[in-house]
């Protein structure tokens, strides 16, 4: 098979040898493939099966779900051999199949000629599907080992059913066959590498595995395995298969977790063995009741289930396979009715809300009371949802919405309800970042580009956000791999133009993958694995435009503010501000605002998602309206929550009679009895100062005695507490 980046407009062609003496191929399949909404690229992965006029080739997409099949036909002529019809396999009930499931590994599958797996980089499991004419269904995920562990092939051999899998890319190319026998839970039978010294890299993970010729005797039976992964070689090994039942062995043990009160904790464990497999998992040495599956759920996690989790893993063979214990903490989460779920909608319910890194962005419209949804899955689009009930109420109208690294990313709403969204421009020079503008959601109003240019010489789109209305409008986008920012304003004529703000002091990608706007020139900022930042910028007195020039004012570390996670969003109404935290049970967090900015911010509450699916990058949208907050976290679906407008602050607290004593600093601490305070020093007073953590303390009366070890050398002129 050829590789066709567009199929809609790009023959796709598949060519045949009669026989490896043949002087030339025959055009087995030539033709584009009709009635597909987006640009799908197929030819990356490619299987075929059977023979004759039961013929079946399978290629995967990328830029849209499913695959495409080719079945044979007889040829038009009599005598003529057979040639290939198309049928392309893109909706699947229930949901969960993302865009590009099977772009790099596609194989037939155990049980006929119908079941068709794949698998792609950027997701922790395979793909079990089957198919009947153009209506697939999702039968699963494929449990495997490694995201590079993409080129698959399955083969019945000596009566057991295996899938040869090999991981394109990383340090090394193991190859691992799986025995199938469950394919939803998978066992390890065989691993092997023939590749030695440094490899090269892969980037783009392409590869084939095949297995070869099968030879069976009173032995058992073998098999050649061929491996080829691009820029490393090829690989052949000889396969054995024999009737004995090879005992179950831990190939990796559950790992532990701290997880905050409420959450979710999901442990998991990968085993070999001869199949079937059958698990038990047990909290202390105990047995859980009902938890006999490769995975254990603990949700929701509270005081008294943590301990020490282990599994058991038998087969026909003696003895069990017992693993090393996961040890689960449990965190103290801040519960206080802040926040209360309205409704929620977990990863695979709805076709644009997958598991995978699909969904990044959100906006809300208060005239209509409205949602929308920026999702590359089922295709580059932006979904109408009604945001008092989650209810789907269609697509906007994506005409022209084209280019970038992904055409459509992230989404926002100014107050007059003109829609704005953008994609993401990851080139080197940050060509070709656009925003798209909608002045209605009607399904025939037809976006406006209103940019398309380089703002900025570095990737853009990850964060987005707009505020003000008509031609007070404002729009903001992070950049990457640097500390700015960009504004942009309309120029009068339709369009927007961009204004870069570098803001001195903050970090590289402080606003990257969250922005949000405060009160007047503040803007705040997130990265994943980053700390919480807040910057000003200067506006010229004549004209009102940015200046380009910016500082940073605050920045929250991650005892404050947790690293993981870069969405966010502010209220400035409510005096507000929402962090989505991605980590060990991915949260909302609700916090006031510092009055001033320099000050911590205090949490107000935290609430989970059901899931706690990999989301490794980090990214997802939050976004206030109507006394509400949606929550959009990549690959755990969305969520909408009641926000109560946070209580007055209770009394800051007052450090007086700062003295020193010998090697100590001693002072007298007023506060809220009950309360805990983190205890700060500094060698200077500014907008900018290093505050360095010196312990807490935890009101017993309304004042208390502080006393605090100074260093010889090390001045500690200033002291401040705030509240934990």
């Amino acid at each position: 098979a050829n590789l066709q980046t567009n199929v809609s407009t790009g023959v796709v062609k598949v060519y045949r040898w009669e026989s490896q003496a043949a002087p030339a191929p025959t055009e087995y399949f030539n033709s584009t493939i009709g009635g597909l909404t987006g640009t799908f690229r197929t030819g990356d992965s490619f299987d075929v099966t059977g023979s004759g006029l039961g013929t079946k080739m399978a290629l995967g997409f990328s830029g849209g779900t499913g695959y495409l099949v080719i079945s044979a036909v007889a040829g038009p002529g009599a005598g003529d051999p057979p040639v290939g019809e198309a049928t392309a396999v893109t909706a699947f009930t229930p949901g969960g199949i993302s865009a590009g499931e099977f772009r790099l590994g596609i194989t037939f599958g155990k049980d006929g000629a119908n079941h068709m797996w794949g698998r792609q980089s950027s997701n922790a499991t395979g793909r079990r599907t089957t198919y009947t004419g153009a209506a697939g269904t999702n039968n699963g995920p494929l449990p495997l080992t490694a995201n590079s562990e993409v080129a698959m092939d399955f083969a019945l051999i000596g009566g057991r059913p295996l899938l040869a899998t090999l991981e394109t890319n990383g340090t090394t190319s193991p190859v691992r066959v799986y025995d199938v026998t469950d394919p939803a839970s998978t066992a390890i039978a065989a691993t092997g590498t023939t590749a030695t010294g440094t490899l090269t890299g892969n980037s783009n993970g392409v590869g084939s595995i095949k297995w070869g010729k099968i030879t069976t005797d009173a032995t058992g039976t073998t098999a050649t395995l061929y491996a080829l992964a691009a820029n490393r070689g090829i690989q052949a090994f000889t396969v054995t298969v024999t009737a004995a039942i090879t005992p179950p062995a831990i190939v990796t043990p559950p790992d532990s977790r701290s997880v905050f009160e409420r959450g979710v904790a999901v442990f998991r464990v990968a085993a070999s063995g001869t199949p079937p497999l059958s698990y038990q998992w047990l909290k202390n040495g105990v047995e859980i009741p009902q938890a006999t599956s490769v995975t254990l759920t603990v949700s929701p996690v509270m005081v008294a289930r943590a301990g020490d989790y282990s599994c058991r893993v038998s087969n026909a063979a003696p003895p069990p396979a017992v693993s090393a214990a996961a040890t689960l903490t449990v965190v103290p989460s801040v519960n206080t009715g802040a926040l209360t779920e309205c409704w929620q909608f977990p990863p695979g319910s709805r076709d644009y809300l997958t598991e995978g890194d699909t969904q990044r962005g959100l906006g809300y419209n208060p005239a209509k009371n409205r949602l929308y949804l920026a999702t590359r899955s089922p295709a580059a689009l932006v979904k109408v949802l009604n945001a008092a009930d989650g209810a789907d109420l269609g697509t906007l109208n994506m005409t022209g919405v084209t280019g970038g690294a992904f055409a459509m990313n992230m989404a926002g709403v100014a107050g007059d309800g003109f829609l704005y969204a953008c994609n993401l421009s990851n080139t080197g020079t940050g060509a070709g970042f656009k925003i798209y503008q909608w002045p209605d959601d009607l399904p025939g109003t037809a976006p406006a580009t209103v940019y398309d240019s380089n703002p900025i010489n570095s990737r853009i789109g990850d964060s987005f956000t707009v505020r003000g209305s008509g031609p007070a409008t404002e729009c903001a986008a992070g950049a990457a791999n640097t500390n700015q920012f960009v504004i942009f304003k309309p120029d009068g004529n339709g369009f927007l133009t961009a204004y870069p703000v570098t803001a001195t002091a903050a970090a590289n990608e402080a606003f990257a993958l969250g922005i949000a706007f405060g009160q007047g020139n503040i803007v705040w900022g997130k990265d994943n694995g980053g700390n919480l930042t807040a910057a000003s910028y200067e506006v010229d007195a004549g004209t009102g435009l940015p200046t380009g020039i910016g500082t940073r004012i605050a920045e929250f570390p991650g005892s404050n503010v947790p690293a993981g996670g870069g969405a966010i969003a502010v209220d400035n109404t409510n005096g507000c501000l929402a962090h989505l935290h991605v980590g060990d049970s991915d949260n909302v967090r609700l916090y006031r605002l510092p009055d001033p900015v320099p000050a911590a911010l205090e949490l107000l509450d935290q609430e989970f998602f059901d899931t706690d699916n990999n989301n490794g990058n980090g990214t997802g949208s939050l976004v206030f309206g109507g006394n509400k907050l949606f929550a959009l976290d990549t690959n755990n679906g969305l969520v909408c929550y009641t926000v109560v407008k946070p209580a007055p602050p209770a009394a800051p607290p007052v450090i007086t009679n700062v003295t020193q004593i010998a090697g100590n600093v001693v002072f007298k601490l007023k506060g809220t009895v009950g309360k805990t305070y983190r205890i700060e020093w500094s060698t200077e007073l500014t907008p900018l100062a290093t505050w360095m953590p010196d312990g807490t303390v935890t009101q017993n009366a309304v004042e208390v005695t502080v006393t605090r070890a100074i260093e010889a050398g090390k001045p500690r002129l200033y002291w401040r507490a705030i509240q934990q």
